[in-house]
């Protein structure tokens, strides 16, 4: 028995066993674990397309006076990946490496068909006896490539998949006053009376249905050995039965999210705390310290920088310097006059008639 979620390939290694004549119950409940990536250790793979398996399988088409088989191949689309995928998809690499073709045991992405095909899809006996050759040591070296691949191909980080719980018991504990019932009630889940010779297990227990109905009748007049050949059959059905049940542990399922334990926004937040609490510094605080160090660094900047004069602005700087020379030279003859003048003005006579 295989659970796995909706759009999952139901690999054999998430198989559970089922014992002929128990009762297997699984209580299941659907999880989901999102994993955090964090290369190179704990690195995962996001989540990718579908996936197209090619998987060979047996039409059977039933007749009464012919049954007939007819093989084929099918086409199943899965839309969710695991890690299993990758693996598979290495083994398989494996095969077309050494062998030149697809095993058929595993299931095949169509992309590959393209190139290659079903190994022993040959005629000629050498070719074939080479190509089983190869196909057997391939077949033993399976757990090793898994292995390998394994170290390789990264887990998913969505990862969708029951958690169950196996619970078994014997079942169904025939005996010829029981047995009776318990045929009566099993014909309907195989359809009888239609396709009763389908396979020679569902036969043989609709005719130990008629038996049980006859011994169940003739019950107070068996002999010894008639009753011990039945009970020798009733064992014999009960150890090619198994009954398996499914029951949800709860209405709602468990969601398990990875994130990192600290992050930085946790860490600055850490060091405002530590720098407020012995310090009394506030983001505000801060903020001023930064900004006086800008205008300091600029300030500092402004003062190593010396002033390199150029050609044009020297002259303008001489005709600057001529024009004040100039200047102060009218202002010194315009006082010499002034003062010539205050000079020679007692000269001058006024007569007045």
């Amino acid at each position: 028995v295989i659970l796995v979620p909706k759009g999952q390939f139901p690999w054999r290694e998430n198989a559970i066993t089922a014992s002929p004549g128990q009762h297997l119950q699984l209580n299941i409940r659907f999880d989901k674990l999102n994993r955090y990536s964090k290369p190179p250790t704990q690195e995962c793979r996001p989540p990718a397309g579908p996936t197209v398996y090619r998987i060979p399988s047996w039409r059977t088409s039933w007749n009464y006076s012919s049954p007939e088989f007819s093989p084929m191949s099918e086409n199943l689309t899965f839309e969710m990946q695991d890690q299993r995928d990758c693996v598979n998809l290495y083994a398989v690499k494996k095969f077309i490496e050494h062998c030149g073709c697809l095993p058929s045991f595993l299931p095949v992405p169509v992309q590959l068909f393209q190139n290659y095909t079903y190994c022993f899809n040959q005629t000629d006996m050498e070719s074939i006896k080479r190509m089983e050759k190869c196909y057997t040591e391939r077949m033993s070296s399976i757990s090793r490539y898994e292995m390998e691949a394994r170290q390789v191909c990264l887990t998913m980080c969505n990862t969708r998949f029951y958690t169950f719980r196996p619970i078994t018991y014997p079942w169904p504990g025939l005996t010829i006053e029981t047995a009776v019932d318990f045929m009566q009630n099993s014909q309907g889940d195989w359809s009888y009376p239609y396709n009763f010779l389908f396979s020679k297990g569902i036969a043989n227990l609709f005719y130990l249905d008629i038996r049980s109905s006859e011994m169940y009748n003739r019950s107070t007049m068996l002999s010894a050995s008639e009753l011990l050949d039945f009970r020798n059959k009733l064992e014999v059905l009960q150890e090619s039965l198994v009954k398996v049940s499914i029951k949800p542990v709860s209405d709602f399922g468990q969601e398990m999210t990875e994130e990192p334990s600290y992050t930085i926004k946790n860490l600055l937040a850490d060091l405002g705390g530590a720098l407020g609490l012995w310090s009394g510094i506030s983001v505000l605080t801060a903020c001023e310290l930064i900004e006086l160090l800008v205008y300091l660094v600029a300030a500092t900047r402004r003062t190593e920088q010396p002033a390199q004069p150029s050609g044009p602005a020297t002259g303008n700087a001489e005709q600057q310097d001529s024009g004040e020379m100039k200047a102060d030279d009218s202002a010194t003859e315009v006082e010499m006059t002034d003062k010539m003048t205050d000079i020679a003005a007692p000269e001058v006579s006024i007569s007045v008639h």
